[in-house]
């Protein structure tokens, strides 16, 4: 069973879905991760624009084959990208299907919150690009969704507690 835990850069994640994943004995792994494992490099630049997206959906659909055969997996991720020109791109539904994606968690925090978030990492964004994506990722993963015919849950500056009990819920059915 994969649970997709999708949201724009800085919502929260790897911060929330790891340790909740920890706590309900369920693999955790973000797709950047897996990518990055699974071809040897990483092949993104600092400001997350990517100029291979079909090499690294492809990476990211192998590695969650292996891992998924062990259990629940909680896989961090997006419905979209920005391209190597800096456009946003929306995956594929193909690759979702691929993924075999059970259930789908938007993860969506105030803009000005992850505005703080991305330049303590030294990421820092404007806020209208942070709100276009974020914009984006929830068209593409309702669209994705709905043609999967799989859960969708928004979760709206999610406590660690909040995704726990969302997780056990998906989990148990």
């Amino acid at each position: 069973m994969v649970i997709f835990l999708a949201g724009a850069h800085g919502v929260g994640k790897t911060f929330l879905g790891k340790p909740v994943a920890e706590s309900l004995d369920v693999k955790h792994a973000t797709a950047s991760t897996l990518i990055r494992e699974e071809l040897g490099s990483q092949s993104w630049q600092e400001n997350k624009h990517t100029s291979d997206v079909d090499r690294n959906q492809e990476a990211l659909i192998s590695a969650v084959s292996r891992m998924s055969k062990e259990g629940p997996l909680m896989l961090d991720g997006h419905f979209v990208l920005r391209n190597g020109e800096g456009v946003i791109a929306p995956l594929p539904v193909d690759i979702f299907k691929r993924l075999a994606i059970k259930s789908v968690i938007l993860m969506e925090s105030p803009s000005d919150v992850v505005a703080l978030r991305l330049e303590k990492r030294g990421a820092a964004q404007p806020l209208q690009k942070i709100e276009e994506i974020a914009a984006e990722e929830l068209k593409h993963a309702q669209y994705v969704s709905e043609q999967l015919n799989v859960p969708f849950l928004r979760l709206l500056s999610a406590t660690e507690e909040q995704l726990r009990t969302t997780i056990k819920n998906i989990i148990r059915v």
